[in-house]
């Protein structure tokens, strides 16, 4: 993550429902990359008959 600096948000976002392919993947960011879980949703698109989405709000914190 050299070219995100602190205070840097990165957007993870898949057409995706299963969760080896998102909250796995989100898990290992916060763990191998050191990012600050913002906030994580499942954009669910049936009733407006689109692809259901998700979405993962990371930051990246300096080590103090």
């Amino acid at each position: 993550m050299n070219n995100l600096k602190d205070g840097g948000f990165l957007l993870y976002i898949t057409c995706s429902v299963f969760s080896k392919e998102n909250e796995k993947n989100v898990e290992f960011m916060k763990d191998r990359l050191k990012l600050h879980l913002v906030e994580m949703k499942l954009l669910k698109g049936y009733r407006k008959k689109a692809d259901t989405m998700f979405a993962a709000l990371l930051q990246k914190t300096s080590i103090v």
